[in-house]
């Protein structure tokens, strides 16, 4: 019954306030809608941490087995990527609800914690891509699907619609021993990957207005950023042939 009596308060604030902003000032209702939304993620709150130590773990043995982090470590012996973690704002999912994207049933989403782990180089991602298909499918954790992904649900290049390129794995964390199962998002991608995502995410991605504009501007749009995230994939790639280049001592090329 409570929990029933919580849906339908947040069902309606969202009714009487589909915009995040006027709700955030609303400061008696906004903490009822701040708590609501904390308890739907209380478990994921709890254990993201424990997820983050043991997505580290399984991270490190990867690169202990990757030959291009041998040869990192070799240039920069400090290098030690880590992977780092959030637990997705609850105005994300509120402006998700308020726009029929999701519904309070879908929640909590599978990626309320996310992971990101972020290399120097792309020929490193794509290594470390191979390995943790295996070690993510081991104990405590298992791969339930990929993105950006063909048809067949097997790796694909980049996202066709967006641009947009990472290795992204929808992950289960599972912890029969202390009762704990829940869903999880890590993110893999270059340094020059994240920065197109970074700039695109909230410019483009989440920007509603957009959608108000003529198609042939969206489309215009869309186009432009396809051509930054090519022009990236090839900077990444002539980042890995400068280093190549300065590792086997050649001359560098022009």
């Amino acid at each position: 019954m409570d929990g029933k009596k919580k849906m339908t308060n947040i069902d309606e604030i969202l009714k009487n306030f589909p915009n995040y902003e006027t709700l955030a000032e609303q400061t008696g209702i906004f903490g009822k809608a701040k708590n609501w939304y904390e308890q739907i993620t209380g478990t994921e709150r709890s254990y993201e941490i424990d997820v983050l130590r043991d997505l580290q773990r399984v991270v490190d043995r990867a690169r202990e087995k990757s030959q291009i982090n041998k040869e990192l470590i070799k240039l920069d012996k400090h290098y030690n990527p880590k992977v780092v973690s959030r637990v997705k704002s609850l105005d994300s999912v509120y402006k998700k609800l308020a726009e029929g994207q999701i519904t309070t049933k879908d929640l909590p989403l599978d990626d309320i914690i996310g992971y990101r782990l972020v290399c120097r180089f792309l020929d490193e991602a794509l290594e470390l891509r191979n390995i943790l298909d295996e070690e993510l499918n081991k104990p405590p954790f298992k791969v339930t699907s990929v993105f950006p992904r063909d048809e067949n649900g097997k790796w694909v290049n980049k996202e066709p619609y967006s641009g947009y390129r990472s290795y992204d794995y929808a992950l289960l964390y599972s912890r029969p021993e202390i009762g704990v199962e829940l869903e999880a998002e890590l993110q893999l991608r270059t340094i020059l990957q994240h920065a197109w995502a970074e700039v695109s995410h909230d410019t483009f991605y989440k920007n509603s207005e957009l959608n108000s504009l003529p198609k042939e501007i969206q489309e215009t749009l869309n186009k432009q950023m396809h051509t930054l995230s090519d022009i990236l994939e090839l900077t990444d790639k002539r980042f890995v042939l400068l280093r190549k280049s300065a590792t086997e001592k050649k001359t560098t090329p022009t």
